[in-house]
């Protein structure tokens, strides 16, 4: 089944009219470890999920302009990745 997503303002820079398919999700969990099963099935009956330091780092890189990107870059040793 095909439905409309929530979605935040920046998520819909690019297409405003997502939707989900609940066959192409349970496809994919088929496809998931037995771990990460579990991990997905704590998240579900929690209806939340902790990010770790390395994802909220991660986004808050993801949300910088291009020269401090580049910084970041360097940083990590990376400069060659951009």
């Amino acid at each position: 089944m095909t439905e409309l997503v929530t979605e935040c303002q920046r998520c819909r820079v690019g297409g405003r009219v997502l939707t989900a398919d609940t066959r192409e999700l349970e496809r994919g969990i088929s496809r998931l470890s037995t771990i990460e099963k579990q991990i997905l099935a704590d998240w579900v009956k929690q209806d939340k999920r902790e990010f770790s330091t390395v994802e909220q780092l991660w986004g808050r890189y993801r949300s910088l302009p291009a020269q401090s990107r580049a910084e970041v870059q360097a940083a990590l040793g990376t400069e060659t990745l951009s």
